[in-house]
């Protein structure tokens, strides 16, 4: 589904970089080439920052192998604490 506010959505694209010009979001270059936008939703997870320096700004994000360790994921697709 596209957002009523937003023209269009890529999936499975891979953002190189924000364009910019002044302080005004001009679009982004992408694998599929540049893509025009004078918005950008950022949803990379923790390539975001690395995304996001180029603009000068300093998001800390970080990936943790042990982020999952106290869960227990159910078939259902619910998830509860092993402590619960």
């Amino acid at each position: 589904m596209v957002c009523p506010l937003f023209s269009s959505r890529h999936e499975r694209v891979a953002a190189l970089a924000i364009a910019v010009s002044g302080e005004r979001v001009t679009g982004v270059d992408s694998s599929e080439g540049f893509i025009p936008a004078d918005r950008v939703i950022v949803a990379a997870g923790v390539n975001t920052p690395a995304l996001l320096s180029s603009l000068g700004a300093d998001l800390p994000l970080s990936s943790r192998s042990d982020a999952f360790r106290g869960m227990i994921f159910r078939r259902s697709g619910s998830v509860v604490s092993r402590d619960a």
